[in-house]
């Protein structure tokens, strides 16, 4: 069932001729698109002049106080207008948007000893000790006079409709339960990475993300030791030494 339009009021046209489209809007309690069709639907000689069915909302009164403080998304739902129109308004009177305010955001500084650790370690593998967003590590590193160790561990996600992660993790910092060790040996078969139940990328995930399917610890195993896996040959490697 479509909405029924609010028709135009009897006294409309008189109006129209009197007062601006903003003024028409405040005065008849209106939306601005239900005002737009009320003065499209005028004949020629009942529009006001300078109406050329694009209106151009004028600035309002305190508009530059209130641009000072506040965003365009709130700009807008107060004024009744688009976005697009604020914008204008803030290019014209030279106001620009006032930044996102500090509160609220965690600054909180780097641990203790993070400066030594970051020396010999990868962002994501820092993110995974802290247990913090890779936005707040990258933050620490600056801070600490770091740049971030390459390639320890790459993720590229959302390539299409594929997710590609190569993980090349330093020793100190392998997954040497039976599940990680199985995992080793099949990146040799391609690409695999941790992951949760569905195969979304996830360090310290449930999962393992291997030739495009989510596979359970046990899965991996099992597709480790049909290929050849020893789970015992570090074992061997010890007894040797």
């Amino acid at each position: 069932m479509s909405r029924q339009l609010r028709p135009m009021p009897d006294d409309f046209t008189q109006l129209a001729l009197q007062k601006s489209r903003q003024q028409l809007i405040v005065h008849y309690r209106a939306g601005a698109d239900t005002v737009t069709r009320w003065l499209n639907e005028l004949s020629s000689s009942e529009r006001p002049a300078n109406w050329t069915g694009r209106p151009r909302i004028e600035i309002p009164a305190d508009f530059q106080e209130s641009a000072a403080l506040l965003g365009n998304p709130a700009l807008a739902e107060k004024y009744g207008c688009g976005k697009s129109t604020i914008i204008r308004w803030r290019r014209e009177l030279g106001v620009k948007a006032p930044r996102r305010p500090l509160e609220g955001r965690d600054r909180s500084p780097p641990p203790a000893g993070f400066a030594e650790v970051a020396r010999t370690t990868s962002v994501e593998m820092l993110c995974v000790r802290y247990r913090v967003e890779r936005r707040r590590v990258l933050r620490w590193l600056r801070e600490t006079g770091f740049a971030p160790k390459p390639n320890k561990l790459v993720v590229m996600q959302n390539m299409g409709k594929r997710n590609v992660a190569a993980a090349q993790v330093a020793p100190t910092n392998r997954d040497m339960s039976l599940a990680g060790r199985a995992a080793d040996f099949l990146q040799k078969r391609g690409p695999i990475f941790r992951c949760d139940f569905i195969g979304r990328f996830k360090l310290g995930g449930t999962h393992w993300k291997w030739r495009g399917k989510a596979h359970t610890a046990a899965e991996i195993i099992a597709a480790a030791a049909e290929r050849g896996f020893d789970p015992d040959a570090w074992k061997q490697i010890g007894e040797a030494a």
